[in-house]
């Protein structure tokens, strides 16, 4: 089946959408599930959790790379008289996003929430978004090589701080919170320049896996055996240059996720390409066309689980069960509604149909 096929038909006037990055966010967002709930996800001695490893950290960083796509897509090619507006509408899906990404944290669920870090990107990329792809990967490379020590040194200024304030609570978010919006922005410049690609091309996508595994091998291979030849404790500065554990932002960690997210876009855009992976994929996409709505769903079901489902889960019961449920509904409301709800709350359109491709 031609990958130009989307999973829903966008209107005349916009890009042709692809399935592949539809089934890449429900990767994600099932990623998402199995880095907060799986059981002994960390135990490699264990057969039935030794996979699930691949999850925790790459999930929010596939995330953060698909939002650059996405993005790409939105604006690509866009004329520049209605580029102002364009840039006005992301701004807005920005503030959106934040705000629910607070409302999530005030449930209390375990679980840091990526949101806020999520709608801060949009906001770091608008003076971008037309840029030069040389210009997105310098800043790739930028935030991969020098993305610890920012973090590191600002992080010592802010925590001398008192008193919580609007102000230090959004500086926070780009600097000191789980998901460093500083050292984020650099997987979201490389989703941009991503999106330059043609990739609705078979090569594109082979080449995607190719250099995504390459990378991934290289700076988790090159991490690991400095870490060890030089006897660095990673967890101390200045070990944690060497650190690759998930969420990690030195240059290996950091280089490490970004190719396996890369990997994995290229391996379900060639996924899309087949009539079969088309079909057995489904499920994914129609998570995918709604990803802003299952993950806000799973952080309020781990709100009501309770901290022990994320700190000591026993069993893989609750992912399994919370998995199925996430893409037997996506399906449902895929295929009667479409678009997810919160995907429609945030879909601030100003007189201007572009690319149904969700942020």
């Amino acid at each position: 089946m031609d990958q130009h096929a989307g999973v829903a038909a966008p209107p005349a006037a916009a890009r042709p959408r692809l399935v592949g990055v539809d089934v890449a966010r429900g990767v994600a967002v099932i990623g998402m599930l199995v880095a907060h709930l799986g059981a002994d996800k960390t135990d490699t001695t264990s057969a039935s959790a030794r996979w699930m490893w691949i999850f925790d950290g790459r999930s929010a960083v596939l995330f953060a790379v698909l939002a650059g796509v996405g993005l790409g897509l939105l604006t690509g090619n866009a004329p520049d008289h209605t580029r102002g507006t364009l840039r006005v509408q992301i701004a807005l899906r920005a503030v959106l996003v934040c705000a629910l990404g607070l409302v999530l944290m005030t449930a209390g669920s375990p679980v840091a929430v990526i949101l806020p870090t999520y709608g801060m990107l949009f906001v770091l990329a608008l003076p971008l978004l037309w840029s030069r792809t040389r210009t997105l990967w310098v800043g790739t490379a930028a935030a991969l090589l020098f993305g610890t020590l920012v973090v590191a040194s600002l992080r010592q200024v802010l925590t001398s701080q008192t008193g919580p304030t609007i102000d230090t609570y959004l500086v926070g978010e780009l600097v000191t919170g789980y998901y460093p919006a500083v050292a984020y922005c650099g997987y979201l410049l490389a989703g941009l320049a991503l999106s330059r690609l043609p990739l609705p091309r078979r090569d594109v996508q082979a080449g995607l896996v190719f250099a995504g595994c390459g990378m991934a091998a290289l700076a988790y291979g090159s991490g690991a055996a400095l870490a060890s030849s030089a006897g660095a404790d990673t967890r101390l500065w200045p070990g944690v240059l060497l650190a690759i554990r998930p969420h990690a932002t030195s240059p290996f960690a950091m280089g490490g996720a970004l190719g396996v997210a890369v990997a994995i876009l290229g391996l379900c855009l060639l996924l899309a390409r087949w009539h079969w992976g088309l079909i057995t994929s489904y499920p994914l996409a129609a998570a995918g066309t709604m990803p802003l709505t299952a993950y806000s769903g799973q952080i309020v079901v781990i709100a009501l689980l309770g901290p022990d489902s994320v700190q000591s889960p026993t069993s893989n019961w609750p992912l399994a069960a919370l998995s199925t449920g996430t893409i037997a509904v996506s399906m449902m409301w895929h295929r009667r509604l479409g678009r997810g709800p919160l995907e429609r709350l945030v879909n601030i359109r100003l007189h201007h149909p572009r690319s149904r491709e969700p942020l």
